[in-house]
């Protein structure tokens, strides 16, 4: 069982890897720092639209991209424990 920085540190390493296997842990800790960070985001986000500009979601914009690779790769590694594969 891993911790949550090994977990999150090994899902960044492998996050152009779409092949292999993810660990149960490697994927619930980092689904954790994930939700963690985009509630950060979105404050970020509150902020900056608060005190200068309306309708501009920079920070969240560039972590919805960032996320959307890391967790394609996390789950298909996942998938691959259960026996299936990316497509499915």
């Amino acid at each position: 069982m891993m911790d949550l920085p090994s977990a999150v540190g090994s899902a960044l390493i492998n996050a152009r890897n779409f092949g292999g296997r993810a660990a149960r842990s490697e994927f619930w800790w980092t689904i954790l720092f994930l939700l963690g960070m985009s509630l950060v985001a979105g404050l970020f986000d509150w902020a900056f639209n608060a005190m200068i500009m309306r309708g501009i979601e920079p920070f969240l914009t560039l972590w919805s991209v960032a996320l959307v690779f890391l967790f394609s790769s996390l789950s298909i590694r996942r998938l691959h424990d259960f026996g299936r594969s990316g497509l499915w």
